[in-house]
């Protein structure tokens, strides 16, 4: 645990140093509050824009509450998940071509305090970003849109939550792999939308690439008590529990392969 705490400090320190415990918070932020504003005042938007004919009226019906939240935290599964990426795809990599990593094994560190402690500080951060975001998506929601469920957001945000995690756990384990930080973010990036389309033409509703649809569903079609709501619950644990255990397996993996990694 001390081994842990130590190599955790140094990432809260080194990140505070980058400024990630600031610019990707304030990127979340941004993308979250962006949709509720923009489609509050997308009638002025398009008046202002020019080349309408004379007396043109624009009339836009006014979207649900539940509907724009779920496509501003769908700016989380594009723009969001490349910011991410870009954040955490030197973590190890780095480390380890700049001779930082022979110093922190020294002390002695072991490499499954480091990985977790790693990829920890990392998952940390990134929940704190994607709730701030939330926050702000919420707030301009209710204010511009329409009141806003408390509990249907939250647990809404938890499961991208997960999602999150595992796409932080699979920049670790890529950083391990590979040395190129472009390589990883590349793989990594190319790894979620393959799980995204995979559960979406396959219709695998149990898949950790589901977890970002049945985010939007609860905000936009959950009837609690009906048979569908049920049918949702039983597919929304059975995503979140696979997605656990690849988040498990993948941080097993990424010790396994930083000890042998070292020991070459």
């Amino acid at each position: 645990m001390m081994q842990f705490r130590i190599v955790w400090s140094k990432e809260v320190v080194e990140s505070w140093k980058n400024r990630k415990w600031i610019w990707l918070p304030l990127v979340f932020v941004l993308l979250g509050a962006m949709q509720p504003i923009s489609t509050y005042f997308m009638p002025q938007i398009l008046k202002m824009s020019g080349g309408l004919p004379a007396g043109t009226v624009i009339h836009i019906p006014t979207p649900s509450a539940g509907g724009v939240f779920a496509k501003a935290q769908s700016q989380y599964n594009s723009l969001g998940l490349l910011v991410l990426v870009l954040a955490f795809m030197g973590s190890i990599s780095n480390e380890r071509r700049e001779g930082v990593l022979d110093l922190v094994l020294v002390k002695p560190v072991s490499h499954t305090a480091y990985i977790l402690a790693k990829w920890f500080s990392a998952v940390v951060l990134t929940i704190t970003a994607l709730t701030l975001g939330d926050i702000a998506a919420w707030y301009y929601t209710v204010q511009l849109i329409g009141p806003l469920s408390i509990p249907y957001a939250m647990l809404s945000l938890l499961l991208y939550a997960f999602w999150l995690i595992l796409i932080v756990t699979l920049t670790t384990f890529f950083s391990v792999l590979m040395t190129s930080t472009v390589a990883n973010a590349f793989v990594t990036l190319s790894s979620a939308a393959v799980l995204s389309v995979v559960a979406a033409v396959l219709k695998w509703k149990w898949s950790p690439g589901a977890l970002p649809s049945h985010a939007s569903a609860i905000l936009s079609i959950w009837d609690k008590g009906s048979t569908n709501a049920l049918q949702s619950n039983f597919q929304i644990v059975w995503s979140v529990v696979v997605t656990g255990i690849v988040v498990v397996l993948l941080l097993v993996a990424s010790v396994y392969e930083f000890r042998r990694k070292t020991f070459l």
